[in-house]
């Protein structure tokens, strides 16, 4: 896998590989979407604790379902210990699926997770190389930013470990992966990232996805949204509305690709008209923790 990170110009996208032809799921319109991405503890530990059956009424009042849903490439088994650690969602996946829906795969691709199965591999990377790879936290507990940089090998070691990871949404029987905490370069990591290697990171890792048969979309890194337009499926981003951003996913939009926006802070009498006004977009109203609920779409 570690050739598809060859610097190859492509349009908009200088030193990016070309984006590689797709011919998976495409979504289309105003997807309506369910996160979650922690187990609620004791519950639905058929399906890892994660809620495949979600419903709840729109802003319009009308009550409906999501059409996908967003969750963890593993099985909660903090929440469920019929689970061991670092086993797949196959469950869930399953459930979703019999219900007629799509499932996205939740893996960060810009920080370490100190709770996740293969988090010794970075650790051990980071030890040989004199603490090339591991940088700040960033803010939650266990976490740290990564080095984007290949000066010492970092980044085609990450793209190895993300493709072994994409590989495991593809077994699990996952439809796309969410590719998170896309956006280093914009935050204080430690390291000097640039947004042309931030882009590079981004499009070989969305590549590397239609590699293995999955759509993809970015989470963040709104500045390049453009240039990452032509390389994803669609696009996720939280609390556009909150901090008047949403003009940057306007390229998505206009390719006919959706948009899944998640609200935490604002009020949906103030957004969803707004929202509901655009093409391509959806706007669902969760709180931080994203548990199955609260759980509130525009339409």
């Amino acid at each position: 896998m570690a050739s598809l990170g060859h610097s190859v110009a492509a349009a908009g996208c200088p030193g990016c590989p070309p984006p590689l032809p797709f011919r998976g799921w495409h979504p289309a319109g105003a997807l309506r979407h369910q996160f979650q991405l922690q187990g609620v503890p004791g519950q639905f530990c058929a399906t890892g604790g994660y809620n495949t059956e979600v419903s709840g009424p729109s802003f319009l009042g009308t009550t409906v379902t999501p059409d996908v849903y967003a969750i963890d490439l593993y099985a909660d088994n903090g929440a469920c210990s019929n689970y061991a650690n670092g086993g797949l969602n196959t469950d869930a996946v399953r459930s979703i699926h019999a219900q007629g829906k799509k499932a996205i795969a939740y893996i960060d691709i810009g920080t370490w997770e100190s709770y996740r199965p293969d988090a010794q591999l970075f650790v051990d990377f980071n030890q040989r190389c004199g603490g090339c790879l591991l940088g700040n936290e960033n803010g939650y507990p266990g976490e740290r930013w990564l080095n984007l940089n290949n000066n010492k090998g970092q980044r085609d070691f990450l793209f190895l470990v993300m493709a072994t990871r994409v590989a495991k949404a593809k077994h699990a029987g996952f439809d796309a992966v969410y590719l998170d905490n896309a956006d280093g370069y914009e935050n204080d990591t430690g390291f000097a990232i640039t947004s042309r290697t931030q882009l590079i990171y981004d499009t070989t890792l969305l590549n590397i996805a239609h590699v293995f048969g999955l759509a993809a979309g970015i989470n963040y890194d709104l500045l390049q949204v453009r240039e990452l337009e032509p390389y994803e499926e669609f696009h996720i981003d939280e609390s556009c509305f909150e901090f008047s951003e949403c003009y940057y996913l306007d390229p998505v939009r206009s390719a006919n690709k959706p948009v899944l926006e998640i609200e935490y802070d604002t009020n949906p009498a103030d957004v969803c008209p707004l929202a509901n006004d655009m093409t391509n977009f959806l706007t669902v109203f969760k709180s931080p923790d994203l548990f199955d609920y609260p759980w509130t779409p525009c339409r």
